[in-house]
């Protein structure tokens, strides 16, 4: 059995190899612009701050300390050009806790690695006012290793006086073979397996009498299913974004106990 997995994952490496089109990057980016549209809808006070806020069945369900997502695009995304457009948002809530705790670790990029597992390395390369650029590695785990360096710029502000928003936007996302060996190489960007092309974040705050809200939105680009190795590879492509968004939200849920 231990060799027939072997074999599978070593013949779904091969397959996997893929190369990022300009035509999903354009399709992706479309996309992105309809929810940058309704975040700032949020933010201006157009529309409720939180998404949880338009859905009374979760937001009981975060009162009682659970995390909660959802998958914008549906379970299995939203199909581009070679790629799936992966939207999720989650949401938990901080009984407790002052809403500048909160930000002020958000803002901290080089604890990042002490509460979420899945980031070993994150440092901040620049830091204007209210503006930075962060690297952060991601190790994802789940039948095959992949290793991700991600450059994210990144832009905060107050959207009231208990109510703050930060936008996260992946520059480059470079997969690194052989991380942390001798033989390390980061393959070209757009390059490797293509569980991960894009990744944007939204973080909303919002503090009230007994905490704060903690929203996650997360927009990410993936390649899309080899033809042969769907009922294998599908669900890793499939589970990725909300794995992360949930274990993201755990993490901070645990970290801010």
């Amino acid at each position: 059995m231990r060799f027939f997995c072997f074999l599978l994952c070593a013949a779904a490496h091969g397959q996997l190899i893929a190369a990022l089109k300009p035509e999903t990057v354009r399709e992706f980016d479309s996309y992105q612009a309809t929810v940058d549209q309704e975040i700032q809808q949020r933010v201006r006070g157009q529309r409720s701050f939180l998404w949880i806020d338009e859905h009374p069945d979760q937001k009981k369900q975060a009162e009682k300390g659970e995390v909660v997502t959802y998958a914008l695009t549906g379970p299995d995304g939203r199909s581009v050009t070679s790629g799936i457009v992966h939207d999720w948002v989650g949401d938990i809530y901080l009984r407790g806790v002052k809403m500048d705790t909160i930000r002020g670790f958000l803002l901290d990029t080089p604890r990042h690695p002490t509460l979420y597992h899945d980031v070993t390395q994150a440092k901040i390369l620049s830091h204007n006012g209210n503006h930075s650029v962060t690297l952060l590695r991601f190790l994802k785990k789940k039948y095959l290793t992949v290793v991700l360096d991600v450059q994210f710029s990144n832009t905060w502000q107050d959207a009231g006086t208990d109510r703050w928003f930060m936008d996260a936007r992946s520059e480059k996302v470079t997969e690194v073979r052989d991380a942390g060996t001798p033989q390390e190489a980061a393959l070209p960007p757009g390059t490797g397996h293509g569980f991960m092309w894009r990744m944007n974040s939204e973080w909303l705050l919002r503090q009230d009498a007994g905490g704060t809200w903690v929203e996650l939105r997360s927009v990410t680009l993936s390649r899309d299913t080899p033809r042969g190795l769907g009922w294998i590879i599908r669900p890793l492509i499939r589970n990725f974004p909300g794995d992360t968004i949930h274990a993201t939200l755990e993490a901070t849920q645990r970290g801010m106990k």
